[in-house]
């Protein structure tokens, strides 16, 4: 099992990262770190690490993210894998749990049929408090409708909680380097899942997801570039589904992907609430925006979700 690591200048939140790789229960592991050009004292970090179980790759200049997710990615021997967010943690029984999924899968399904397994999670702030706690899904379900799910904002996967077999991702071709605002994990551990029928979901949390309410992709990019990676990423798997002939599916993902469009560009448009110039940019961005947004779908998530982002934002100003 390969847990992979790619960071940047995060050194402080990389020991945390590490610290809970290295405490999995599951014995059979290997943890892929690859420093994407730090600066900041991750190289000395990484030169106090003589764990056997740790292979580390160090670039001599930035190359990107989705460059050093796919380093980490081509480096794993192992069966399965995991990318691990450098300032996420993973609970010391997720791997073992997750593995479990895939070997002994529920209701008898043989383990070949399963193409993800994935956790509930518990989203923190800055300082590491817990906020909320995003559940998991049914034991089991179709990888169509996983994602029909994650659409339709009723399920939550999230890189550092995703296991995929590190085959599968590999033949889905890797992370896809057009992706620069972000949508890059969720697009491969799409594909990577679509190669086979079943989803499987733990309802224990057994990840931490460090949430940055003024910082990141999320936050700083407009909202067409994340309506953009969003359909590419419907393409991606609507091209899969319709390749294996099966229209029903390509059509649900048709569906619900004007839900995922509308879902991003709530979740932007609220994450620049008390921003500088922020009235601007929200109604600029709108209006832009005006055709994914004047529906119930929409009116239903920002009434459901909006309090955590003020949650968050108000926990960051006090700097709690």
């Amino acid at each position: 099992m390969t847990i992979a690591i790619a960071t940047c200048n995060r050194c402080a939140l990389l020991q945390n990262a590490v610290e809970s790789a290295l405490s999995q229960t599951y014995p059979h592991i290997e943890v892929v770190i690859s420093d994407d050009g730090s600066s900041d004292g991750t190289a000395e970090y990484l030169d106090t690490l003589s764990d056997p179980r740790i292979r580390k790759i160090r670039k001599p200049i930035n190359e990107g993210l989705v460059a050093n997710y796919n380093t980490c990615l081509r480096a794993a021997t192992s069966e399965f894998f995991l990318m691990l967010n450098d300032d996420d943690t993973l609970l010391p029984t997720a791997v073992e749990k997750l593995v479990t999924a895939f070997i002994n899968p529920p209701d008898g399904v043989p383990s070949e049929r399963v193409g993800v397994a994935w956790c509930a999670f518990v989203n923190v702030d800055l300082q590491g408090n817990d906020l909320w706690t995003v559940r998991g899904g049914p034991p089991l379900e179709t990888t169509v409708d996983l994602i029909e799910g994650v659409f339709n904002g009723t399920r939550g996967p999230i890189c550092s909680g995703i296991m995929l077999r590190t085959s599968d991702a590999l033949a889905a071709g890797g992370y896809d380097p057009w992706f620069t605002t972000g949508c890059e994990d969720s697009d491969l551990w799409g594909r990577a899942a679509l190669r086979h029928e079943y989803a499987v979901s733990i309802g224990q949390p057994l990840m931490r997801y460090m949430m940055r309410p003024s910082g990141g992709a999320t936050a700083n990019a407009r909202c067409t570039k994340w309506q953009q990676a969003k359909q590419r990423e419907i393409a991606n798997f609507v091209h899969i589904l319709r390749e294996r002939n099966d229209e029903a599916g390509a059509r649900r993902l048709i569906r619900s992907g004007r839900n995922t469009l509308a879902n991003i560009t709530v979740t932007v448009l609220l994450r620049t609430v008390g921003r500088p110039a922020w009235v601007k940019s929200f109604a600029r961005e709108l209006w832009r925006s005006r055709r994914y947004m004047f529906t119930l779908f929409v009116l239903k998530r920002a009434m459901k979700d909006s309090w955590k982002l003020v949650r968050l934002a108000s926990r960051t100003s006090m700097g709690q």
